[in-house]
């Protein structure tokens, strides 16, 4: 199982998101995210726990939600019902 260190904590990551570079949120409603830049694929981790892998996500709203001032807000209008998802069974990143 992959580990990835964040602002001096060790978090592991799913078997299913390995491949993807893993951030903190700093939101609201929002824990982590992050992107695999060679599968065009995204997650995003909820602060309820549920993990979401969105497909063929273009480079630009890959590149825009790094940028954008609310990510819950991003997220609602620039990825839900506009991709393919699939929710993981379980936290995609956890202690």
């Amino acid at each position: 199982m992959k580990k990835v260190t964040l602002l001096n904590q060790s978090f592991n990551v799913h078997d299913r998101l390995e491949q993807f570079n893993v951030n903190i949120a700093q939101s609201s409603s929002v824990s982590f995210f992050g992107s695999n830049p060679n599968t065009g694929s995204m997650f995003v981790q909820f602060k309820n726990g549920g993990t979401y892998i969105y497909s063929g996500v273009t480079p630009e709203v890959r590149k825009e939600m790094h940028t954008a001032p609310s990510i819950g807000s991003f997220i609602s209008k620039n990825l839900v019902k506009k991709f393919p998802s699939e929710k993981l069974e379980g936290k995609g990143i956890f202690s």
